[in-house]
């Protein structure tokens, strides 16, 4: 099969880069793998691996609750590229949240530009904890068993071109007790508040609310 890997994050080492080359040596020497940052610069190339390739794979990083804006820009510009309907589309995104739901917003962004352009579009993988792999290895993760069994699961629908199990993402989900979840949360507004304080911020005022009201003073 031929198949084209699409890195959509600004980091040419980071987790994206690494889930992009651990599929790359199980899907064979046929798929090739493109770095967001790269592409604009050599588009004609690119172009014609995206022609080639029966299937794409998008991996993007969930910054806050969207994929990076320089990925979003190159899947707009090859939207508007009138591309053959026959292929089939896969996304993995990951995030520095360890539970699935953060991270959903990237695959629906990925969904929908896959139905924009009336691909085949196959579903998709959810991965937590994206900070801890750091572009190192998905063994540091308290929970790698299950992610690299469920990466293996999805690994096989791309080879034979099946929909992915949308129970999955749940399946690779990190657990953590409520109690924990709170003790962490506690900790980071705790430091976000820290550094608030340490650059005179003040975090009882939205910020997007003192620009609205310096723009109606005009």
């Amino acid at each position: 099969m031929s198949a084209m890997i699409l890195n959509l994050s600004p980091r040419r080492l980071g987790t994206s880069a690494l889930l992009g080359r651990l599929l790359q040596e199980q899907l064979g020497e046929q798929t090739q793998v493109w770095n967001c940052l790269d592409i604009e610069s050599a588009w004609d190339s690119f172009l014609e691996t995206a022609r080639l390739a029966e299937t794409w794979i998008c991996i993007a990083p969930c910054y806050v609750n969207a994929i990076p804006g320089d990925a979003l820009r190159i899947l707009v510009k090859l939207q508007q590229t009138g591309m053959e309907k026959n292929k089939y589309v896969y996304a993995i995104a990951q995030g520095g949240m360890p539970y699935a739901h953060t991270h959903h917003c990237c695959i629906g962004n990925i969904e929908l530009f896959a139905r924009a352009m009336q691909l085949r579009w196959m579903g998709g993988l959810l991965i937590g904890g994206g900070a801890i792999i750091d572009g190192v290895s998905l063994k540091r993760l308290p929970n790698a068993v299950q992610v690299e069994h469920c990466l293996q699961k999805m690994i096989a629908c791309i080879q034979h071109k099946t929909a992915v199990d949308s129970l999955l993402s749940r399946q690779a989900e990190m657990k953590i007790p409520g109690f924990v979840a709170r003790l962490l949360c506690l900790k980071m507004n705790h430091t976000i508040h820290k550094q608030q304080k340490k650059i005179k911020a003040d975090r009882h005022t939205c910020f997007y609310a003192k620009e609205e009201k310096h723009a109606r003073k005009g």
